[in-house]
């Protein structure tokens, strides 16, 4: 794998409420950061949210440090910890909804999204799960089913919504976490077969 030289550029034009700052999480980033095609990218999502669906973009978290990523992974381990006693299998499940805390994990690279939409008056759309849920209702397909009542109807068309605008612009995203979209990581690299990417950044943005 090659490694781009972009680089990390702030979001200021788009609505941010970045997650684990309101936490007061350890090294967790105030603004959003990304590289800069992928922010370009990123703003063309948006408009044609806005034009299309008229919603916008609400960012939950972008580039993140690696600090912030152990401090993740430890604590959804723990969460997890409480209902499974398997080893193994607590791994596993970890690794569902966070990626290890080392240089390949995507948020690290700045190619990396966590994000929602929001209506015109700044309402999250219902997308029928939280943030950083440790179930399957995360999976981004859960609502793809037979037999939905009228709530699961509205936010399996949310989450198409979410999707048609980050994959028309060219983001992937990780069918475990209908929040989460990538732009040349690693994953996104090997499902369209290519070697360039971005490697992990050990950046400290400013406060």
């Amino acid at each position: 794998m090659r490694y781009l030289k972009e680089p990390l550029e702030e979001i200021t034009e788009i609505t941010a409420k970045m997650q684990y700052s309101l936490r007061n999480y350890p090294g967790s980033v105030k603004r959003p950061y990304l590289r800069s095609e992928a922010k370009n990218r990123l703003l063309k999502a948006n408009e044609y949210a806005q034009k299309t669906y008229n919603s916008s973009i609400l960012i939950w978290d972008a580039y993140r440090t690696s600090l912030c990523q152990g401090f993740l992974f430890y604590n959804f381990y723990s969460t997890l910890k409480k209902d499974i006693s398997n080893g193994a299998q607590l791994v596993q499940n970890t690794l569902k909804f966070v990626a290890w805390p080392d240089d390949y994990a995507p948020h690290k690279s700045g190619g990396t999204i966590d994000m929602t939409l929001i209506d015109i008056n700044g309402t999250p759309l219902p997308m029928g799960g939280e943030y950083d849920e440790l179930t399957e209702r995360s999976f981004t397909a859960y609502y793809e089913r037979d037999n939905l009542s009228s709530a699961e109807i509205i936010y399996r068309d949310n989450r198409r919504k979410i999707q048609d605008v980050m994959l028309k612009v060219g983001f992937i995203n990780y069918e475990e976490e209908w929040w989460h979209f990538e732009y040349k990581t690693r994953r996104y690299a090997k499902m369209h077969n290519e070697t360039e990417i971005y490697g992990p950044i050990n950046a400290t943005p400013k406060p």
